[in-house]
């Protein structure tokens, strides 16, 4: 990404802002007014994404919020009547809505880019011990060392021999308590150190006995962890305080508003999230739309407490209109490198019978959706098998028939992997597929997924075309900082083009029928991102009555060829027609 100035624009009660603010840098270059004045853009190509008119020449923002959208004339008229008005003449570029991350972990985000052990995903034992030794050497004395991630192929390199890798990742440690996750944030590797300190008993042995992986010569643990199994460990990390949060949240808008974005779905928001997301709101320091979905373990017994801290907080956002808290996040299986992604058909080789496992039975699933849904919760989901992309649409039609149609639209995450009987219910059901960028082109991750599960099942992925012809809503998001970067452009790309867009695999592409156009994959990242946000009645497209949100990019992404937009760029962002980010030239 280029080199940005953070632009906050400051809140005021009334949201009639009352001076002039010259920004930095850019000052003698651009300036805006927080007064009432209108501001006009002209001589613009854009696209709205309101399909009742697609394109405009220009628009004008008045209070925060699109005054008027339509042609040159129509807005040199308004200017005309409005004496004061502030114009900008825009040279023909391209502008279109902010876009929506619909599934992105934001604050662990920028926590991992200030204050975490990070290496590739392709890091053999060696690169993962000299890491984990140039990060101890940095880390003040008593501090645990956190980071990743590791790649599903270091695992069965290092439990080959496990005592002596633990041995050696104890020694590169240097004495810290460790704990790396892997590429999909779903597993953890640990140090003896850290596994003293989480002091895990025997009855939790036994419980996550399946999770817990063991040396195979002395049964011992190895320190690698699937699934749940981690939290035995991770609870024993110590939180960071509140201004660290803040600061790593800080970090994260910064990116997101570089890369045009302008609202979020937070998946799995703990207590951390709730608090850290409410003081910048309330700080006037946000400038996003964010939802923010609360972890919920549907696999264990659920008590009267556990729902009375569940309701308190879905209701911690109830004062904030740009955070909402009432939403979910429950895991209804893992991830196929792992075999714990829940398949109707078995993983390869045939005759094994390993299907993965669902981690909720589809009853408790079906009971706390019904709940949630009663509750005005709606729930994102993670199912990556097509066992459970089933399962947790069968929860929906059960919560529809009892609950009627609460216009919550749940949605499914990762759900690329889904049989061919259930694409159409996701529109039947009102359901929503959440597609994330790493899945969508030719890949080592898809090349390990078609050794699993075989060519013509791995073949079906992502069925984006499907969906939206049969009038479902897909949504986009890219599950940063489990993917590296939270840049959207090269998964616009790929759903154009179903082809890498780092070029890496020329020729390739997967399930080229499932190609969209460019108008259809960015409406996936502006107004469907609106609607997962529940926002859509007022923002996620450029509307006359909606939030002025809107990005000018460095290309017509409409003019240009297929595999360049991966390499677009963005100029400025605008949140509530002022100007949150401004590229440095």
């Amino acid at each position: 990404m280029s080199a940005h100035l953070r632009l906050v624009a400051p809140r005021i009660a009334s949201k009639k802002l009352s001076s002039l603010l010259l920004v930095g840098a850019i000052a003698s270059a651009y300036s805006f007014s927080l007064a009432a004045a209108p501001q006009a853009f002209v001589n613009a190509q854009v696209f709205t994404s309101d399909s009742s008119n697609l394109s405009a020449e220009a628009f004008v923002v008045e209070d925060g919020k699109f005054a008027l959208v339509g042609s040159n004339k129509e807005v040199q008229a308004y200017i005309a009547d409005h004496p004061g008005t502030v114009t900008e003449d825009m040279a023909n570029q391209r502008i279109i809505p902010g876009l929506y991350d619909s599934h992105i972990h934001a604050l662990s985000g920028g926590e991992e880019a200030l204050f975490t052990c990070n290496f590739a995903n392709d890091t053999d034992i060696p690169g993962l011990l000299k890491a984990v030794a140039d990060c101890a050497a940095k880390t003040p004395a008593g501090s645990w060392i956190e980071g990743g991630a590791w790649g599903p192929g270091l695992q069965q390199q290092a439990t080959a021999n496990a005592a002596d890798f633990l041995q050696k990742l104890d020694e590169a440690a240097q004495g810290h308590p460790l704990v790396l996750r892997d590429f999909s944030n779903h597993n953890v590797l640990v140090n003896s150190v850290a596994m003293t300190a989480a002091n895990i008993t025997p009855a939790e042995e036994q419980a996550f006995a399946d999770l817990i992986v063991r040396d195979p010569q002395t049964q011992q643990m190895s320190g690698f962890f699937h699934e749940g199994a981690g939290m035995l460990v991770r609870r024993a990390v110590p939180g960071r305080t509140a201004a660290q949060y803040q600061m790593a949240m800080r970090k994260a808008v910064d990116t997101l508003h570089g890369y045009g974005i302008v609202g979020v779905k937070d998946s799995f928001a703990g207590d951390a999230e709730i608090d850290t997301y409410l003081a910048l709101d309330n700080q006037g320091e946000l400038n996003l739309h964010a939802a923010l979905s609360i972890g919920w373990h549907a696999g264990k017994v659920t008590t009267e407490e556990d729902k009375a801290v569940f309701i308190a907080r879905i209701n911690a956002g109830n004062n904030n209109p740009e955070v909402n808290t009432r939403f979910s996040k429950i895991a209804v299986d893992g991830i196929p490198p792992t075999q714990t992604a829940a398949f109707i058909e078995p993983y390869l080789p045939a005759g094994n019978d390993n299907r993965g496992a669902l981690e909720v039975t589809p009853e408790k699933l079906t009971e706390d959706l019904i709940w949630m849904d009663a509750l005005g919760v709606t729930v994102q989901a993670h199912t990556v098998g097509d066992r459970a992309v089933r399962v947790m649409l069968d929860a929906v039609e059960a919560t529809r028939k009892q609950n009627g149609n609460s216009g919550l639209r749940h949605d499914l995450a990762h759900a690329c992997l889904v049989d061919p009987d259930d694409v159409a219910r996701f529109a039947e059901l009102n359901a929503v597929a959440n597609y994330s960028p790493m899945f969508w082109f030719p890949s080592g991750l898809v090349d390990g997924m078609k050794a699993l599960l075989g060519e013509e099942r791995a073949g079906r992925y992502c069925a984006t075309r499907s969906m939206i012809e049969a009038g479902a809503a897909p949504t986009a998001g890219s599950d940063w900082p489990v993917v590296a970067s939270v840049n959207p452009w090269p998964g616009i790309e790929a759903f154009v083009t179903r082809q890498a867009p780092d070029g890496s695999r020329p020729g390739e592409q997967l399930w080229a029928d499932q190609k969209v156009t460019l108008e259809q994959a960015l409406v996936m990242f502006t107004m469907n991102g609106a609607k997962a946000l529940r926002v859509e009645d007022r923002a996620g497209s450029i509307t006359v009555g909606k939030a002025a949100d809107f990005i000018v990019l460095d290309r017509d992404v409409f003019a240009i060829a297929p595999a360049d937009i991966g390499n677009t760029q963005v100029r400025k962002t605008y949140f509530g027609g002022q100007p949150v980010y401004v590229q440095q030239q």
